[in-house]
Order: C-alpha cells, then sequence, then structure tokens
C-alpha cells in the first residue's frame, strides 16, 4: 500500500492497522489481487457489517450497503453493510 501520510505518527498508526496487515500477508503469499478485492476479502474475513468514510472515498468499493448515514457539516459518512 502507498505511503500516502507525511506524518510519521499517522504513518505508523495507520500502518498497523488491521486491514493494513491483513494485505501484507496477503501480499506476503504472492497475491496479485487489487486493494479493492482485498478489501472484499477483509470484509467477508472479519465479518465487517460497519465502516465509516470520508467525503471523497469511493464506498462502491465496500460491496452491498444497506444504508449509508452522511454528517450534514463533514460530509463524512457511517455505512451500514449487508450482512
Amino acid at each position: 500500500m502507498q505511503n500516502l501520510y507525511p506524518d510519521v505518527k499517522l504513518n505508523l498508526f495507520i500502518s498497523n492497522t488491521p486491514f493494513v496487515r491483513f494485505v501484507e500477508q496477503q501480499k506476503a503469499g504472492k497475491s496479485d489481487k487489487t486493494d479493492a478485492l482485498f478489501l472484499a476479502d477483509f470484509i467477508k474475513e472479519y465479518q465487517v457489517c460497519f465502516a465509516l468514510a470520508t467525503p471523497q472515498a469511493d464506498i462502491s468499493e465496500l460491496g452491498a450497503v444497506q444504508q449509508v448515514i452522511t454528517d450534514s457539516k463533514t460530509g463524512e459518512r457511517f455505512v451500514v453493510l449487508v450482512r
């Protein structure tokens, strides 16, 4: 995964999230999947029910979305996934 965050502490935090660790483990197994496919596998394997998304995030990659609640001031979204 790309290093998109210049802040060292934020980078350390992001690099230790469960999703990033999951992708690194999968890539270590020589997987050539896209990040979208890794995301779908992660959601399925860990039975993810909810997600938070920035206004710019493409939530179509999350798969089946049941409901989206958008904060009217920030545009942040709380996404309920279909189980």
